[in-house]
């Protein structure tokens, strides 16, 4: 039989292209192991943890590696039935970065204690070398992590789940290696009756203030400026459905990198720390009306009266407190009543002309405690 031109090219060209293919798929096949050995050699750097797993594959620009498990004599067991690892560079001086990190469908268990997840992913991700772990070396190992359909138990005191919807970290303006801007998000914290009534002192709080269950969402961001040494705190806020939302700020200075970063960083910050502002913010949806029926019950009286006879006590607190500033007095009593009264928010702030010094203000608050509202210039308000 014979061949044409054009069928002999066309047969070279399939064994060229076989040939290319089977190259390809053996080199990514030597990929796939050094990153499954990268990921093992990281785990194991610290804490006398063992890693294993059982396969890895890859195909194209996704590496697969099953039955990932991590296993430590102080910090229990992890398993991940697949890490699906997207686009991984080699690094020096060793390990590798990735687009992304899948680490769905996995376990942890410490003694009675499991979680369980439904989805896990980090962006941006960077496995680092041992010998980085070990150095301590500045690396931010990813821009986002987030976890997703968590479930809690405990085998021995907890009867019932606690379940998380997400959790969630993002980290970001990095310089040398360090995130700078910090973003933490948990969601959906639901705990069940049956967890809290194994807290005898929570359930029976709990009961007389009317909840039987809680539904929790926190949020934390926070950020530094290296050139100023300022810590910013953007937002602690506490969110609890039938309950009321706290959020917290506050800029502190006099906060070296290297301090923060020590092994004893409150006790090495003190002495140059600083209080710029700082703020506390309640916003009522429902927990104060229970307070104030609860405690009106306990006092057998109202809740109006109740409402009344709170702000009426407060020039006795003040006066235990050596506070003698009168307009300080006469707008924190305000603000307590119209809250009591209607009780929507409820907020102070602390905007001090200079910043404050903690150590002295420390001082200065056993001291001089009349000095304190003029020196942080305390503000007092209710439903604003």
């Amino acid at each position: 039989m014979r061949v044409s031109n054009s069928g002999r090219a066309a047969a070279r060209g399939l064994v060229l292209v076989s040939a290319l293919l089977m190259a390809t798929t053996a080199f990514a096949a030597s990929d796939a192991k050094k990153v499954a050995d990268d990921i093992v050699a990281a785990a194991q750097a610290k804490g006398g943890a063992k890693a294993s797993y059982g396969s890895a594959t890859a195909s194209g620009e996704i590496i697969t590696i099953t039955d990932f498990k991590v296993t430590s004599p102080k910090d229990g067991e992890v398993t991940i039935p697949s890490l699906v690892v997207t686009s991984p560079t080699d690094r020096q001086p060793g390990g590798f970065s990735a687009t992304s990190i899948a680490f769905d469908g996995g376990q942890f268990i410490k003694g009675d204690n499991t979680a369980k997840w439904t989805t896990g992913i980090v962006n941006d991700a960077i496995v680092p070398a041992p010998s980085e772990i070990d150095s301590k070396a500045k690396i931010t190992p990813f821009t986002h992590f987030g976890i997703g359909a968590i479930s809690a138990t405990n085998k021995k005191d907890q009867p019932e789940p606690v379940t998380i919807d997400n959790v969630s970290m993002d980290l970001a303006n990095v310089v040398d290696g360090t995130a700078n801007d910090v973003k933490l998000q948990i969601s959906g914290i639901a705990i069940p009756q049956a967890v809290i009534a194994t807290e005898a002192q929570a359930k029976a709080t709990l009961d007389q203030l009317g909840y039987t269950s809680l539904l929790l969402n926190v949020n934390i961001e926070g950020g530094y400026d290296q050139a100023k040494e300022t810590a910013t705190i953007r937002e602690i806020e506490i969110d609890g459905k039938d309950m009321g939302k706290l959020t917290i700020t506050g800029s502190f200075g006099g906060l070296t990198r290297d301090k923060l970063q020590s092994s004893d960083a409150v006790k090495n910050v003190a002495s140059t720390a600083t209080l710029e502002n700082a703020s506390v913010r309640f916003e009522n949806a429902g927990i104060a009306e229970k307070i104030l029926d609860m405690q009106a019950k306990s006092m057998g009286t109202t809740r109006d009266s109740l409402a009344l006879m709170l702000p009426a006590a407060l020039p006795l607190a003040f006066g235990q407190l050596n506070i003698t500033d009168e307009a300080f007095q006469k707008q924190t009593v305000d603000a307590v009543t119209a809250f009591l009264k209607d009780p929507k928010s409820f907020t102070v702030k602390l905007n001090p002309p200079t910043p404050v010094p903690l150590e002295s203000l420390g001082h200065q608050a056993m001291s001089s405690p009349s000095s304190i509202p003029g020196l942080l210039a305390i503000d007092v308000q209710a439903n604003n």
